[in-house]
């Protein structure tokens, strides 16, 4: 939730809009709008997957070293 809070704020910032698009069986499209530029950007499933699976390992590493640290105390 925080990383995706703090992306959301950071596009803010920085005046660039993403709105879903299309999606199809594999690719899910977005429309970047950034200066009065439109941008069409597209994420294959596997790479969603692959980037979901990293960040969820990542953040289980934090928790264990979070729970780690409370336990050894």
């Amino acid at each position: 939730m925080q990383d995706t809070y703090r992306l959301q704020k950071e596009l803010k910032q920085r005046n660039i809009k993403m709105l879903a698009d299309e999606q199809d069986e594999f690719i899910t499209y977005y429309k970047i709008l950034c200066w009065g530029y439109q941008e069409r950007f597209g994420l294959t499933r596997d790479v969603m997957r692959i980037e979901i699976s990293l960040r969820l390992t990542k953040y289980t590493n934090e928790l264990g070293g979070i729970l780690k640290g409370h336990l050894m105390g």
